[in-house]
């Protein structure tokens, strides 16, 4: 399932050429290396690391490797908005795999609908907001998937 996450994710990206250049596609990756949650989503890197260097060994992307940059969140909401922050603004990604948590992703979605950055959580169980959601489901153009 974890690599299905990086695909839709990888897919998204190529829906969307605002932050798009002839170099690596960045995707950030909020992840619970540390904090309460680590010995539930210490599988998440490995599953991460393992699409990306499948996808990478295969061409990439229209001939672009994905980079992952990583964000150790501890499963704090705080970190995870900073996690967002720091995706959207200083590493120009495109998208944003993570947080672990549903705590951290009620706020990390928000964080990320106003900076304009795609968000999708591997495991959080919060419902979307009613208004406005983020997750690859009630995106249109991943509902073909």
């Amino acid at each position: 399932m974890n690599r299905k996450v990086l695909l839709a994710v990888t897919a998204l990206m190529l829906g969307s050429t605002a932050h798009a250049s002839a170099e690596d596609l960045v995707i950030g990756f909020t992840m619970a290396k540390t904090g309460p949650f680590v010995s539930l989503a210490s599988n998440n890197e490995i599953a991460v690391d393992m699409a990306v260097d499948e996808i990478n060994a295969a061409g990439g992307i229209n001939g672009n490797k994905i980079k992952v940059v990583k964000f150790d969140s501890a499963g704090d909401p705080k970190q995870s908005v900073l996690a967002v922050q720091q995706f959207a603004q200083d590493n120009n990604a495109l998208a944003v795999v993570g947080p672990f948590s549903s705590g951290e992703a009620r706020v990390a979605f928000a964080a990320g609908e106003r900076l304009g950055i795609v968000s999708m959580s591997m495991s959080s169980s919060a419902p979307a907001s009613p208004r406005r959601s983020n997750t690859p489901s009630a995106t249109p153009s991943m509902r073909a998937w």
